[in-house]
């Protein structure tokens, strides 16, 4: 028998749709649409890395941290400010929106709009492939690359 048990029978789709069902309320027995989800986490989490980035990662850069670190530290902090500030901003604005009812979608894409990719697998392979994408711009946009031409190759070490 598990240590925690569900008062309500629902479906999440990910760590982000726990974050639009406010804090205090009981949650909703089908979750926001992940189209939803998405936008306004990703809204969220713009404004946070755009403040964020803006304002840190030159200091960084100054201090001789090196690309890769900072390549961990800035994500993280933008994912926690989304998480504790982003989310928050964006219920409070947006929280009728993200609840009113929807039908049940059966088709594709639909269905895959609404619920989301349907196992584990995909999910890791979307997140490996989002994270080398990030990897990849910040090693870039260190030497150059982004905002300049690009000349020679990138070192694996500073």
């Amino acid at each position: 028998e598990s240590e925690y048990e569900m008062s309500e029978k629902r479906q999440m789709h990910d760590a982000n749709t726990e974050l639009f069902v406010a804090y205090g309320q009981s949650a909703t027995i089908r979750p926001p649409p992940l189209w939803k989800s998405a936008f306004l986490s990703t809204t969220g989490l713009t404004l946070m890395a755009w403040i964020i980035s803006s304002n840190l990662t030159p200091h960084l850069a100054e201090k001789g941290i090196p690309w890769w670190a900072r390549a961990m530290i800035v994500p993280f902090l933008n994912i926690a400010a989304n998480t504790y500030l982003g989310a928050p901003i964006m219920i409070y604005f947006f929280h009728t929106w993200l609840h009113n009812p929807r039908p049940v979608y059966t088709q594709q894409p639909w269905r895959l709009v609404d619920q989301g990719f349907p196992n584990w697998k995909w999910r890791l392979a979307i997140a490996i492939f989002e994270t080398g994408l990030v990897v990849m711009y910040s090693a870039f946009q260190d030497h150059g690359c982004v905002t300049g031409p690009c000349y020679g190759t990138i070192p694996l070490v500073d």
